[in-house]
């Protein structure tokens, strides 16, 4: 049987209470500071909740970013993969793994790829701020 949707599972649990134990040390270490009363004080309740919001929020835009980088990455292997194969003159798709390497100039390629995705992506934070 195949184990791969309970590995899925597992590593987005592990992901998700790891991103918890990070928030929560990370607030708290900014927050609390009166260790005189049991509760917290109106000032720390406030620090902890902007602080969990703004953690929750980096972490949101952080993982649109991510997608949309791989995404990018994702259509500019493909786009490698069809360069290669006109190159051949081959009608069968290349996997995009094969076709980078058999890029004379891969590294240049992804160089290449790098630069552009870095440019894209400061011209989308620039026009969103």
């Amino acid at each position: 049987m195949n184990q791969f949707p309970d590995e899925v599972h597992n590593r987005t649990m592990r992901d998700f209470l790891e991103l918890y134990n990070k928030l929560t040390h990370h607030c708290f270490d900014a927050c609390v500071k009166n260790f005189n009363y049991r509760d917290l004080t109106t000032e720390e309740v406030q620090c902890v909740n902007c602080c969990s919001d703004k953690y929750i929020g980096f972490n949101q835009r952080h993982m649109l970013i991510f997608m949309d980088y791989q995404n990018k990455k994702q259509k500019i292997a493909a786009a490698a993969a069809a360069a290669v194969a006109d190159v051949q003159g081959g009608t069968t798709p290349i996997p995009a793994e094969s076709a980078a390497a058999q890029l004379s100039s891969a590294s240049d390629l992804t160089s290449v790829a790098d630069k552009m995705l870095k440019q894209d992506s400061v011209t989308s934070t620039t026009t969103t701020e």
